[in-house]
């Protein structure tokens, strides 16, 4: 996969679809008979709560980094903080996807077809928008990633923290905590099936680059639905906003602070060459790992009472 953003040709960092969404006529939009915002509204306020939260979990990332680099691994080490808001984060991007499909919701007309139901996805494809199965499949991959928030969500799925200590400093990652089907608790099985935990490195950088990947999908589905109407609209400069400006410059700043195992999964690159305004999304990029001396790797959990075993999770 690679991507590349031009602000000077899109206006802005924020993600493409926001530029056409900006140029849609009346005439394709049934927001108000939906009962739903315009869709520049939708996609605009979905990616500020992400936007929020992404930020959020990133200066907390980078301020755990700063606290704890000249430190030998400590005992009491507290990034609870730090999972809480990633799991935000993770909310938020489920719901995102579910936003994208509201907007394309907001392309059907409702005089024009029998679907009744609820979900918008199921909605948008019984209604046989154009592009729309196009688009589910396009999404898939992505989606299925973030099935770890209806582990937390409906199967008290738990958050729990992993650090790395190496000469080079901390690592930090996570890992979703659940009984497998022995009882043991540790790795979900489902999630992790490697026993594998997750540095929050790759994981900030993957969904950065897979929100531009979903919205130049939606990009291309909303393009076929206006094709098929023959309606000829292109995509214009938009000025986005200011705290996508943030986000981008966040995620440029998150260090190669990765997992032994992630490297052989491959690595996300987001790049900005200086005084550029360019940026540049890859993945994977393979490189070959540093051997550094490990010096100490810690888990956190929480007993329960009722589970005398624990499955640590692999790095």
């Amino acid at each position: 996969m690679f991507i590349e953003h031009d602000k000077a040709r899109h206006g802005s960092f924020c993600p493409v679809a926001i530029n056409i969404l900006s140029q849609l006529p009346p005439s394709a939009v049934f927001n108000v008979p939906q009962h739903l915002r315009h869709p520049e509204s939708i996609y605009r306020l979905s990616l500020e709560k992400i936007g929020t939260n992404y930020c959020a979990v990133v200066e907390c990332f980078l301020e755990k980094i700063r606290k704890y680099g000249g430190l030998p691994s400590p005992n009491n080490l507290e990034i609870d903080e730090l999972l809480s808001h990633h799991e935000a984060l993770l909310h938020t991007l489920q719901e995102h996807i579910d936003e994208l499909w509201l907007i394309l919701k907001t392309l059907v007309d409702p005089t024009t077809t029998s679907a009744r139901a609820l979900f918008a996805d199921n909605y948008v494809i019984a209604s046989k928008l154009p592009g729309a199965k196009s688009f589910q499949q396009a999404i898939a991959t992505y989606k299925a990633s973030l099935r770890i928030v209806n582990k937390l969500k409906h199967q008290q799925g738990c958050m729990r923290g992993v650090s790395m200590w190496t000469v080079r400093g901390p690592h930090f990652g996570y890992f979703l905590e659940e009984p497998d089907s022995a009882g043991v608790i540790g790795p979900s099985p489902e999630i992790h099936p490697d026993q594998r935990a997750t540095s929050f490195a790759r994981d900030l950088l993957l969904h950065f680059l897979n929100l531009y990947a979903c919205s130049e999908k939606l990009r291309l589905a909303i393009q076929r639905v206006l094709n098929s109407k023959g309606l000829n609209v292109k995509s214009a400069s938009h000025p986005g906003f200011p705290l996508w400006e943030k986000v981008v410059d966040l995620a440029l700043s998150i260090p190669d602070a990765f997992f032994p195992s992630e490297f052989r999964k491959g690595l996300p690159l987001i790049s900005r060459e200086s005084g550029s305004q360019k940026l540049t999304m890859r993945f994977p990029r393979r490189v070959e790992p540093p051997i550094p001396k490990i010096v100490k790797v810690s888990c956190s959990t929480k007993i329960d009472g009722h589970s005398p075993t624990f499955k640590t999770p692999l790095i």
